[in-house]
């Protein structure tokens, strides 16, 4: 199952490194509305760094969720997107179970 994600740049910036903050929310299935609140996934990358997240409220968007606190991926973020860019990006994610990881 494949899941679409957008980043989403906000506002705020972070101290004292001017980070610009950024978060992911996750189109959930609409047949079964999954992910929902309070579920829990561990995202793997490419570069095999591990990211325990859980989806939480503030998405703002009829049909999403909101993909863990925005700073928890900063490391992620940072890797990927200059500091200073605003970034309105796509990813997507593949479900896989645990026993395949």
């Amino acid at each position: 199952m494949i899941f679409e994600g957008h980043i989403r740049t906000l506002s705020q910036r972070t101290r004292p490194d001017g980070w610009v903050r950024r978060e992911i929310i996750v189109k959930q299935d609409p047949e079964t509305g999954y992910p929902k609140l309070g579920d829990k996934w561990i995202l793997i990358d490419r570069d095999g760094c591990k990211y325990k997240l859980q989806f939480i409220k503030g998405a703002h968007v009829s049909g999403y969720s909101l993909l863990g606190q925005p700073g928890e991926l900063k490391a992620w973020f940072v890797k990927r997107y200059p500091r200073e860019c605003v970034v309105n990006d796509y990813v997507f994610f593949e479900k896989r179970s645990a026993s395949s990881l």
